[in-house]
C-alpha cells in the first residue's frame, strides 16, 4: 500500500552468526526488531493456516453498476513457512493463552479463540528521566477449530494503571469477536463448564398454561432454569424476565398466574471488584439479572468485575438484565519488554 513501511528484521545471515548470540536471544521474546501490523497479521495467519503464507489483499472483487463481477481476486499462496504439524501445535498453544494464560480478557463464551499478548517497549523513544512508553497489543484468531478471522489491536502509549496488552488490548479483541462470530453465522458450542450459566434467550411464556411451561423447562436448553410462581390459576399472565431477554441459563424466573409482573423500580448496586459469583449474587438479591462478559472462562481469584452497564444507584425496572464486564487482572507483564 502507498506509504507502507517495510519493517526491520534480522537477515538469515544475522540469525546464524555465532557472534550475534545476544541479539538472537532477545529476538526470541520480540525485542530489537520491528514489524508492521500487516506483517504481524500475515505471519500469525500463516501460522494458523496450516503454515501457508497467503498474499494479503484488500479487495475481494470489483462489480459494475448491475452487480456483475468484473474482476475477482482469488487467494494466492506465496509459500509454506512451517509444517502442518507445527501449525497444529502452535494453534493449541495460542488457544491456551486465552483459556488459561494472559489472554483471558479476549475470551468469548461458546467460542474457541486463540491469541497472543504483546507489551513492547518503545526503546528508541526513551528519554532519561521520563516514563517508559509502550505499544500494547493483542492478536486474536477465531474459531480455532477452523480459523477464519484474525484481529490485531494495538494501543500506542496507553496510560493508566495497566499498559499490558493483556489488560488494554485483549478485551477489545474479545468484544469485536463477540459481534463478528454470531454475525458470520458461527454458532457457539459450549463446554460442560460453560453450560453452567450459559446465556439463553428467554422464551415467551405469557398465555401458556403452567403445565406447558413446566414441560418446556424439562428440555435440555432450559433445564437449569428455576421457576417461581406468583398467584393462582392455570394460565401465565406475565413473566420476569421479559420475552427475548438474554439471561444465564441457571437463573430463577418468575411466572405470574392471574396478575401482572411487579414493575417496581430497584436500584443498581455496585458490583465493581467482585468475582462473577459474588456479582451475580448481589444482582439477584437486588432483583436484577446478570449477563457476564469478558474473562469468565474459568474460576480465578484475579477475575473481577471491571465495568457495569449502569452506575450505582440507577433506578431500573425489576428483572432488568444488566451487562457486567469481567477482566482478569493478572498483574503480570508480558511481551517484548522481556518481562513475564
Amino acid at each position: 500500500m502507498p506509504g507502507e513501511a517495510g519493517g526491520f528484521f534480522f537477515s538469515e545471515k544475522d540469525f546464524t552468526n555465532p557472534k550475534n548470540k545476544v541479539s538472537l536471544a532477545v529476538a526470541s521474546f520480540g525485542q530489537t526488531f520491528k514489524v508492521t501490523p500487516i506483517q504481524m497479521v500475515c505471519a500469525v495467519s500463516a501460522i494458523v493456516n496450516d503454515g501457508k503464507y497467503m498474499k494479503p489483499h484488500l479487495v475481494k472483487e470489483i462489480v459494475d453498476d448491475d452487480g456483475i463481477v468484473i474482476k475477482k481476486y482469488e487467494p494466492e499462496m506465496i509459500r509454506q513457512v512451517i509444517s502442518r504439524s507445527t501449525s497444529e501445535f502452535i494453534c493449541g498453544s495460542l488457544e491456551k493463552v486465552v483459556v488459561t494464560g494472559t489472554g483471558k480478557n479476549a475470551y468469548v463464551k461458546g467460542y474457541r479463540i486463540g491469541g497472543k499478548t504483546g507489551t513492547s517497549e518503545k526503546i528508541d523513544e526513551y528519554v532519561k528521566g521520563e516514563r517508559e512508553k509502550y505499544i500494547a497489543s493483542f492478536i486474536g484468531i477465531a474459531p480455532m477449530d477452523d480459523p477464519q478471522i484474525a484481529i490485531l489491536v494495538m494501543l500506542d502509549d496507553p496510560t493508566g494503571n495497566y499498559v499490558e496488552g493483556s489488560q488494554v488490548a485483549a478485551p477489545v479483541v474479545g468484544k469485536v469477536f463477540a459481534e463478528i462470530l454470531p454475525y458470520l453465522g458461527i454458532e457457539p458450542v459450549y463446554t460442560a463448564d460453560e453450560l453452567v450459566g450459559a446465556d439463553i434467550d428467554m422464551p415467551r411464556l405469557t398465555g401458556a398454561t403452567i403445565e406447558n411451561v413446566r414441560s418446556l423447562f424439562t428440555e435440555k436448553r432450559y433445564s437449569k432454569l428455576k421457576i417461581k410462581t406468583i398467584g393462582e390459576g392455570n394460565i401465565v399472565t406475565d413473566q420476569i424476565p421479559a420475552y427475548g431477554a438474554e439471561i444465564p441459563n441457571n437463573s430463577e424466573i418468575i411466572v405470574y398466574l392471574g396478575g401482572k409482573a411487579d414493575d417496581s423500580k430497584v436500584k443498581m448496586p455496585n458490583v465493581l471488584g467482585l468475582s462473577p459469583e459474588e456479582a451475580n449474587r448481589v444482582l439477584t438479591n437486588a432483583g436484577l439479572y446478570m449477563k457476564a462478559q469478558g474473562a469468565v472462562a474459568q474460576r480465578s481469584p484475579n477475575i473481577k468485575a471491571s465495568k457495569q452497564q449502569y452506575s450505582e444507584g440507577t433506578e431500573l425496572v425489576r428483572g432488568t438484565v444488566v451487562e457486567i464486564l469481567f477482566y482478569d487482572h493478572v498483574g503480570v507483564s508480558e511481551g517484548a519488554s522481556g518481562r513475564y
